[in-house]
């Protein structure tokens, strides 16, 4: 039944479903209508359902796709184009770039790869650090203690402990294209089944992002202004 269900709302939901381009609009709109007429009947005893309803729900799709006409207009007005690079820490500073994630099956995988000021993997020992990571909200739990609460709380805990043990250690938010090298080791470390992996070298897989992590390569990244 659920399976059903599923797929009836992705056909609908299908922009080219019977050949008409805006049905998936017209679908959702008139769903929500006919929704809210209902829901009024019940609960409104003054309402009175439109007579006209197909015009009534034509209107409103009209009225949508103009709102997202003058949205996409504005946005593009109110839009930056960046160029957007891995960053080389100044020494005596190595860089940690860090990424995690969870996929859509529920698996999830951390990675993280440190590197100096010449964009080379370095031995342990160091007591300066930089750490970035593409998540606004890892940063903000580390920088002001938003934790507390959390059900991360106790591993927030121990990275902020681990933190203490250096000279000094800074810790900022980049976009997601500035860390494609930790993203790397975070798609990987999902294959490993809950297993910890180090590399002293660099494998195969990762020398290209390396390479252009190394020498400055630009992404272009569309940002609200």
């Amino acid at each position: 039944m659920a399976k059903g269900w599923h797929q009836w709302l992705h056909l609908n939901l299908s922009s080219d479903t019977v050949g008409f381009l805006d049905w998936s609009n017209v679908w959702a709109i008139s769903c929500h209508t006919l929704w809210s007429w209902r829901n009024k009947e019940i609960h409104d005893t003054s309402f009175v359902r439109p007579t006209l309803m197909k015009e009534v729900i034509e209107d409103r799709v009209q009225q949508y796709k103009t709102a997202m006409l003058i949205q996409k207009k504005v946005m593009a007005n109110c839009q930056e184009k960046l160029s957007v690079q891995w960053s080389a820490p100044k020494t005596p500073f190595v860089k940690l770039n860090v990424d995690g994630a969870r996929d859509s099956n529920g698996v999830a995988g951390c990675g993280g790869i440190i590197r100096d000021a010449h964009g080379m993997a370095v031995d342990l020992g160091f007591h300066n650090l930089e750490v970035e990571t593409d998540s606004m909200l890892v940063v903000d739990c580390i920088k002001r203690g938003n934790y507390k609460n959390m059900a991360v709380g106790n591993l927030v805990a121990n990275i902020i402990k681990l933190m203490q043990k250096f000279v000094s250690v800074d810790i900022k938010h980049i976009y997601r294209e500035a860390n494609n090298c930790a993203n790397i080791l975070d798609m990987e470390g999902r294959k490993l089944n809950g297993d910890i992996m180090f590399f002293t070298e660099a494998p195969a897989w990762m020398l290209n992002s390396l390479e252009k992590d190394k020498i400055s390569v630009s992404v272009p990244r569309i940002i609200p202004v």
